[in-house]
């Protein structure tokens, strides 16, 4: 579940936070270098993130398909 909730949960159903949202809701407050920081620090986690999930999509969707080439 996604909710407005600072915290690390034990249960997948606790309310907490997405990256995305956390980095959206947090920026426009930010006053010091270092929130700044953090914020763009969290931004890099989800762009790499995001970038292995991504490649890790297209090398399976190219085994499934050369496997059905074969065929």
């Amino acid at each position: 579940m996604i909710g407005n909730r600072v915290a690390i949960n034990t249960s997948l159903f606790d309310p907490g936070d997405t990256l995305a949202s956390r980095i959206a809701g947090q920026y426009q407050g930010a006053d010091t270098a270092l929130q700044v920081a953090s914020l763009v620090y969290l931004a890099v986690i989800l762009l790499v993130f995001s970038l292995i999930v991504n490649l890790a999509a297209q090398l399976i969707v190219r085994r499934v398909a050369g496997r059905h080439q074969t065929r």
